[in-house]
């Protein structure tokens, strides 16, 4: 919010392959200024790249406690990748983890020791 005056935008938070926050500005339907199907740098006039940077840091951090929160009364295995970026995170042992890798190898063996106990932890709850 610049001045008196607001502006509308949408925090997307995307968890498929890779962790991506994107906001998106909210545009009438009726307004002919912008395509919307094109990407635009920031309107540092209403939300700059800092404060965009400021927010999804905020986000990001409220997020977290979150999840530190309720870990006190979440207990079941999981895990998930963000195989572009070499990053794996879930719950194991107690507590939410997020690990990022330094190499494709130290990525992979963390994997398959997390798909380890994944297909153990099946074959204890059968």
């Amino acid at each position: 919010m610049t001045g008196d005056k607001s502006f509308a935008y949408l925090l997307e938070v995307n968890d498929s392959d890779f962790n991506k926050f994107r906001i998106r500005k909210l545009i009438e339907p009726d307004d002919k200024k912008y395509d919307r199907m094109s990407s635009y740098k920031p309107f540092e006039d209403e939300f700059s790249q800092n404060e965009i940077n400021g927010f999804i840091t905020l986000f990001y951090g409220h997020l977290a406690d979150f999840f530190n929160t309720i870990a006190r009364s979440y207990d079941e295995f999981f895990f998930k990748k963000v195989h572009e970026h070499l990053i794996l995170y879930g719950y194991k042992d107690g507590r939410f983890f997020e690990e990022s890798y330094n190499s494709k190898e130290e990525y992979e063996l963390a994997f398959k020791a997390l798909e380890k106990m994944k297909r153990s932890t099946l074959h204890v709850s059968r």
